[in-house]
């Protein structure tokens, strides 16, 4: 898919190889063992290494109005500011008892607008597998003094 800006020429002028950095097709001059025997890894290596020439452009063309660059671009944007973390204190959870106390926790931030209710439920996820590691542990441990009670 090619992304054109809305200004640009019906049949624009393509840059050579060289101009854009990439190795020719069908010549090993200059590519490595690896990316002879792996191209999807030369491929993601040289898309790597572009990468911030392309969001440059990218950029460049959502703001000179193209539709296509310009969601990218929002979309974009959008999953950063969800990957963000929110701090948060939780109160500790040292076993099953205390975990009403971190729900309940949760529950208030999402209430006052800490937290969205897509990170607390992310956070009681966490809080859940806690509990049930700490059950589990202690589960473990009354077997144990059961068997060596019982001289098993």
């Amino acid at each position: 898919m090619i992304i054109q800006s809305p200004t640009a020429e019906a049949s624009p002028a393509r840059a050579t190889a060289e101009e854009q950095s990439i190795p020719p097709t069908g010549d090993s001059t200059g590519w490595s063992a690896q990316h002879q025997a792996d191209p999807q890894g030369g491929a993601e290596t040289l898309l790597v290494s572009a990468s911030e020439a392309l969001m440059h452009k990218t950029i460049e063309l959502a703001l000179a109005g193209n539709v296509t660059a310009l969601r990218y671009c929002n979309d974009r944007l959008a999953s950063l500011r969800a990957a963000r973390p929110v701090p948060f204190a939780l109160p500790e959870v040292k076993d099953p008892e205390d975990f009403p106390k971190a729900t309940k926790a949760l529950l208030e931030a999402v209430a006052s607008g800490v937290l969205s209710s897509t990170d607390a439920a992310a956070r009681a996820k966490l809080i859940e597998s806690h509990v049930e590691a700490l059950t589990l542990t202690g589960l473990i441990g009354r077997m144990i003094h059961i068997e060596t009670k019982q001289g098993l």
